[in-house]
């Protein structure tokens, strides 16, 4: 069985060869666990780059009681299942997912905060969307991820691929992390979450639905201002207009995925309708009605021509799900 949060970390999921059919029984267990659920849905309706084939079922689960009734379903019935929320920095097959995807977009979008003497305790649940809780920051004050501005998706998935810039990172304004394990609801406290570059080294099976962060208050004005001003930015040097899931490869330490995918040439770079970009090379955008296929053969022109040239070994910082080949981790 495969779980997992999208955004998290950099990886290939092939599907199993043994198809899985629906009973109707099955069917009928999920259809009156959710109240929102989807039978055969493209998923290049629920990423952010616009491709994928059909999921057999995507599910929308209203809260934990939702969550792990579909949990218990898949289990018993060895379905696989992924989740995921906005669809950012997630890949997904032609072929499309022969399981369950779990999006958490819809259920768990709540926002709490608690004041202390100079910091301010918040508890953002996985579905909240990124740039919501920023707008949530510059309204009460409090400063510290301000980094965070521009970059898409959801809270679950910005934990789970430890999103950041340079040299600061989500996870050092983290408390504590609450995720479901089995059936189980647990809270992980910072100090025994182990991290890495774009990563959080959870159990495969661990589904992210809470952060914990401890931030500083500050003036909202300023908080504003240091967020236009990275988003500015963005715009400047990312293909924000044309629909993508973000850097495409992780940085190999001491340098630029794109820059050496620039220098080996590939700037511009297209195969079917899917083209590496002119702004910043790291990104593959959809010029319309691009396939994952086509995605693919430039992660793997990508990852050949970089390596004869440079000697370096690219890794896909985006999800891939249900694909295969041989840049697969």
């Amino acid at each position: 069985m495969n779980i997992s949060l999208d955004s998290g970390e950099a990886q290939a999921v092939s599907l199993n060869a043994q198809a899985v059919y629906f009973t109707e029984e099955h069917r009928y267990s999920i259809e009156k666990s959710v109240s929102d659920c989807l039978w055969n849905e493209p998923m290049s309706l629920h990423t952010s780059i616009g491709v994928g084939g059909e999921a057999a079922c995507i599910v929308f689960p209203s809260g934990i009681k939702e969550l792990k009734d579909i949990l218990r379903i898949a289990y018993s019935g060895n379905i696989p299942c992924y989740v995921v929320g906005k669809g950012t920095n997630l890949l997904v097959a032609d072929k499309g997912y022969v399981g369950i995807i779990i999006n958490l977009s819809k259920g768990f979008n709540k926002i709490a905060k608690q004041d202390s003497d100079d910091r301010i305790f918040l508890k953002a649940e996985a579905g909240v969307p990124m740039q919501r809780l920023m707008r949530y920051c510059i309204k009460h004050g409090l400063s510290g991820i301000e980094f965070l501005a521009g970059i898409p998706g959801s809270v679950g998935g910005g934990m789970a691929m430890n999103a950041g810039i340079n040299e600061f990172e989500v996870m050092d304004y983290v408390t504590d992390i609450t995720i479901v394990r089995g059936l189980d609801i647990k809270t992980i406290q910072r100090r025994d979450i182990n991290t890495g570059y774009r990563t959080l080294l959870l159990d495969r099976v661990d589904i992210i639905i809470e952060a914990g962060l401890s931030l500083k208050k500050d003036d909202s004005a300023a908080i504003a201002g240091r967020m236009r001003k990275l988003i500015g930015k963005r715009r400047l040097t990312q293909p924000f207009k044309e629909k993508n899931c973000g850097c495409i490869f992780r940085n190999p330490k001491g340098y630029s995925a794109g820059k050496l995918i620039d220098e080996a040439g590939l700037k511009g770079k297209r195969m079917g309708n899917a083209q590496i970009s002119e702004k910043h090379a790291n990104f593959i955008i959809n010029l319309g009605g691009a396939t994952c296929s086509d995605i693919k053969g430039i992660i793997e022109c990508v990852i050949k021509r970089v390596e004869e040239s440079k000697g370096i070994h690219l890794h896909p910082e985006a999800v891939l799900l249900g694909m295969e080949g041989p840049w697969v981790l």
